[in-house]
Protein backbone atom coordinates (compact mmCIF):
# COMPACT_ATOMS: atom_id res chain seq x y z
CA UNK A 1 0.00 0.00 0.00
CA UNK A 2 1.17 3.53 -0.83
CA UNK A 3 2.06 6.04 2.12
CA UNK A 4 1.44 9.48 1.98
CA UNK A 5 3.57 11.82 4.35
CA UNK A 6 3.72 15.60 4.31
CA UNK A 7 6.54 16.90 5.61
CA UNK A 8 7.43 21.14 5.78
CA UNK A 9 10.25 20.84 3.74
CA UNK A 10 9.82 18.37 1.66
CA UNK A 11 6.41 16.04 0.36
CA UNK A 12 6.79 12.33 -0.04
CA UNK A 13 4.20 10.39 -1.88
CA UNK A 14 3.40 7.02 -2.85
CA UNK A 15 6.38 5.66 -1.42
CA UNK A 16 6.48 2.52 0.73
CA UNK A 17 7.65 1.74 4.39
CA UNK A 18 11.03 0.77 3.39
CA UNK A 19 12.39 3.32 1.46
CA UNK A 20 12.50 6.36 3.76
CA UNK A 21 13.99 5.72 7.04
CA UNK A 22 11.72 8.61 8.12
CA UNK A 23 8.82 6.73 7.28
CA UNK A 24 10.08 3.31 8.25
CA UNK A 25 11.08 4.62 12.25
CA UNK A 26 7.64 6.30 12.55
CA UNK A 27 5.79 3.52 11.57
CA UNK A 28 7.13 1.74 14.20
CA UNK A 29 5.29 3.73 16.99
CA UNK A 30 2.05 4.12 14.89
CA UNK A 31 -0.84 4.77 17.26
CA UNK A 32 -3.38 3.93 14.76
CA UNK A 33 -4.39 4.37 11.12
CA UNK A 34 -7.30 5.13 8.74
CA UNK A 35 -7.58 2.95 5.33
CA UNK A 36 -9.60 4.13 2.80
CA UNK A 37 -9.80 3.02 -0.66
CA UNK A 38 -9.72 5.79 -3.73
CA UNK A 39 -10.26 5.39 -7.48
CA UNK A 40 -9.19 7.35 -10.25
CA UNK A 41 -11.94 8.39 -13.17
CA UNK A 42 -12.37 5.81 -15.62
CA UNK A 43 -10.62 3.45 -13.60
CA UNK A 44 -12.66 -0.09 -12.64
CA UNK A 45 -10.23 -0.81 -9.87
CA UNK A 46 -9.91 0.78 -6.52
CA UNK A 47 -6.57 1.45 -4.70
CA UNK A 48 -6.26 1.06 -1.12
CA UNK A 49 -4.47 3.68 1.03
CA UNK A 50 -3.77 4.45 4.52
CA UNK A 51 -3.28 7.34 6.62
CA UNK A 52 -0.94 7.30 9.57
CA UNK A 53 -1.66 8.93 12.96
CA UNK A 54 1.40 9.03 14.65
CA UNK A 55 2.48 11.30 17.70
CA UNK A 56 5.97 13.44 17.12
CA UNK A 57 7.41 14.69 20.19
CA UNK A 58 10.00 16.86 18.88
CA UNK A 59 8.15 18.15 15.69
CA UNK A 60 5.81 21.05 17.13
CA UNK A 61 4.55 21.77 13.63
CA UNK A 62 2.02 18.60 13.42
CA UNK A 63 0.41 19.83 16.86
CA UNK A 64 -2.75 21.04 16.07
CA UNK A 65 -3.36 19.42 12.56
CA UNK A 66 -7.00 18.75 11.73
CA UNK A 67 -8.51 16.37 9.58
CA UNK A 68 -12.33 16.80 7.69
CA UNK A 69 -14.07 13.89 7.05
CA UNK A 70 -16.89 14.53 4.71
CA UNK A 71 -19.65 11.77 4.73
CA UNK A 72 -22.54 12.03 2.09
CA UNK A 73 -26.26 12.98 4.57
CA UNK A 74 -29.50 11.24 3.97
CA UNK A 75 -32.15 13.67 2.48
CA UNK A 76 -34.64 14.49 5.22
CA UNK A 77 -37.59 13.11 2.79
CA UNK A 78 -35.90 9.55 2.66
CA UNK A 79 -35.48 9.42 6.41
CA UNK A 80 -38.92 9.80 7.31
CA UNK A 81 -39.76 7.55 4.58
CA UNK A 82 -37.39 4.91 6.37
CA UNK A 83 -38.66 5.54 9.83
CA UNK A 84 -42.33 5.01 8.88
CA UNK A 85 -41.39 1.64 7.01
CA UNK A 86 -39.44 0.70 9.70
CA UNK A 87 -42.14 0.71 11.85
CA UNK A 88 -40.33 2.69 14.37
CA UNK A 89 -42.41 4.12 17.55
CA UNK A 90 -43.50 7.28 17.17
CA UNK A 91 -45.28 10.19 19.35
CA UNK A 92 -46.66 14.12 19.14
CA UNK A 93 -45.16 14.94 22.13
CA UNK A 94 -43.02 18.14 23.33
CA UNK A 95 -39.14 17.77 23.63
CA UNK A 96 -36.74 19.80 25.12
CA UNK A 97 -33.44 18.69 23.61
CA UNK A 98 -29.93 19.39 24.70
CA UNK A 99 -26.75 19.27 23.59
CA UNK A 100 -23.78 21.62 23.54
CA UNK A 101 -22.41 20.25 20.56
CA UNK A 102 -24.61 22.12 17.53
CA UNK A 103 -24.40 19.26 14.74
CA UNK A 104 -25.73 16.65 18.07
CA UNK A 105 -28.43 18.89 18.35
CA UNK A 106 -29.20 19.44 14.86
CA UNK A 107 -29.16 15.71 14.13
CA UNK A 108 -31.29 15.19 17.21
CA UNK A 109 -33.96 17.66 16.40
CA UNK A 110 -34.60 15.97 12.54
CA UNK A 111 -34.16 12.19 13.68
CA UNK A 112 -37.04 13.54 16.43
CA UNK A 113 -39.06 15.64 14.40
CA UNK A 114 -38.82 12.93 11.56
CA UNK A 115 -40.61 10.61 14.14
CA UNK A 116 -43.03 13.16 14.58
CA UNK A 117 -42.42 15.06 17.90
CA UNK A 118 -42.19 18.64 18.35
CA UNK A 119 -38.58 19.81 19.59
CA UNK A 120 -37.14 22.51 20.94
CA UNK A 121 -33.36 22.97 21.27
CA UNK A 122 -30.90 24.53 23.42
CA UNK A 123 -26.93 24.42 22.79
CA UNK A 124 -26.65 25.32 26.51
CA UNK A 125 -27.79 23.91 29.62
CA UNK A 126 -27.87 27.36 30.98
CA UNK A 127 -30.16 28.27 28.43
CA UNK A 128 -32.11 24.58 28.67
CA UNK A 129 -32.80 25.41 32.62
CA UNK A 130 -33.93 29.36 32.09
CA UNK A 131 -36.40 27.74 29.58
CA UNK A 132 -37.45 24.65 31.43
CA UNK A 133 -37.97 27.37 34.47
CA UNK A 134 -40.46 29.73 32.14
CA UNK A 135 -42.88 26.99 30.77
CA UNK A 136 -42.24 23.71 32.69
CA UNK A 137 -45.63 22.65 31.63
CA UNK A 138 -44.56 22.89 28.26
CA UNK A 139 -42.75 19.84 27.52
CA UNK A 140 -43.42 16.30 28.15
CA UNK A 141 -39.39 14.84 27.93
CA UNK A 142 -35.91 16.19 28.50
CA UNK A 143 -33.35 14.70 26.18
CA UNK A 144 -30.01 15.97 27.51
CA UNK A 145 -26.28 15.38 27.05
CA UNK A 146 -24.44 14.29 30.20
CA UNK A 147 -20.74 16.53 30.18
CA UNK A 148 -21.61 20.22 29.06
CA UNK A 149 -19.64 23.09 30.47
CA UNK A 150 -20.83 25.08 33.54
CA UNK A 151 -23.78 22.74 34.46
CA UNK A 152 -23.81 19.54 33.60
CA UNK A 153 -27.06 16.74 32.63
CA UNK A 154 -26.93 15.48 35.85
CA UNK A 155 -27.20 19.10 37.76
CA UNK A 156 -29.38 20.31 35.21
CA UNK A 157 -31.59 17.21 35.61
CA UNK A 158 -31.79 17.52 39.75
CA UNK A 159 -32.52 21.37 39.02
CA UNK A 160 -35.53 20.30 36.79
CA UNK A 161 -36.97 17.77 39.30
CA UNK A 162 -37.14 20.69 42.23
CA UNK A 163 -39.43 22.51 39.38
CA UNK A 164 -41.37 20.37 37.97
CA UNK A 165 -41.25 17.06 39.84
CA UNK A 166 -41.76 13.46 37.95
CA UNK A 167 -40.26 15.59 35.02
CA UNK A 168 -38.81 12.51 32.81
CA UNK A 169 -35.64 12.94 31.64
CA UNK A 170 -33.48 11.03 29.49
CA UNK A 171 -29.71 11.50 29.58
CA UNK A 172 -27.42 10.80 26.88
CA UNK A 173 -23.48 10.15 27.56
CA UNK A 174 -20.34 9.31 25.45
CA UNK A 175 -18.39 7.94 28.53
CA UNK A 176 -18.86 4.20 29.36
CA UNK A 177 -17.84 4.65 32.99
CA UNK A 178 -19.76 3.39 35.61
CA UNK A 179 -23.09 5.42 36.64
CA UNK A 180 -24.62 5.61 39.84
CA UNK A 181 -28.16 4.60 38.64
CA UNK A 182 -29.61 4.66 41.91
CA UNK A 183 -28.31 8.50 42.10
CA UNK A 184 -29.89 9.10 38.12
CA UNK A 185 -33.33 7.43 39.09
CA UNK A 186 -33.71 10.32 42.30
CA UNK A 187 -32.92 12.81 39.59
CA UNK A 188 -35.80 11.74 37.50
CA UNK A 189 -33.40 10.15 34.85
CA UNK A 190 -35.50 7.38 33.47
CA UNK A 191 -33.19 6.02 30.79
CA UNK A 192 -29.33 6.52 29.66
CA UNK A 193 -28.15 6.02 26.09
CA UNK A 194 -24.65 5.91 25.00
CA UNK A 195 -23.38 7.49 22.29
CA UNK A 196 -23.24 7.41 19.45
CA UNK A 197 -27.39 6.47 19.94
CA UNK A 198 -29.02 4.69 16.46
CA UNK A 199 -32.35 5.94 15.27
CA UNK A 200 -34.19 2.61 16.64
CA UNK A 201 -32.23 2.96 19.90
CA UNK A 202 -34.01 6.57 20.17
CA UNK A 203 -37.10 5.85 18.83
CA UNK A 204 -38.07 3.16 21.50
CA UNK A 205 -36.37 4.71 24.61
CA UNK A 206 -38.20 7.87 24.01
CA UNK A 207 -41.34 6.25 23.28
CA UNK A 208 -41.01 4.01 26.37
CA UNK A 209 -40.18 6.86 28.76
CA UNK A 210 -42.73 8.77 27.55
CA UNK A 211 -45.04 5.94 27.98
CA UNK A 212 -43.81 4.95 31.56
CA UNK A 213 -44.15 8.45 32.56
CA UNK A 214 -48.21 8.30 31.81
CA UNK A 215 -49.14 5.54 34.50
CA UNK A 216 -50.14 6.31 37.18
CA UNK A 217 -47.87 5.39 39.99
Amino acid sequence: NGIAVVHPNKKVEHTDNTRFAFVRDQLKTKEGYLEYNWQTPGEESFHSKALYMVYFEPLDWIRGTTFQVFLPLIEVEAYQAFASEANLPRGNENILFVDNEKLLLDIGKELLEGLGYSVETRASSIDALEAFQVHPEKYDLVVTDMNMPKLTGEYLASKIQKIFPGMPILLCTGYSTKLDTDRLKSIGIKKVLMKPVTLIELATSVRTVLDEAKVPV
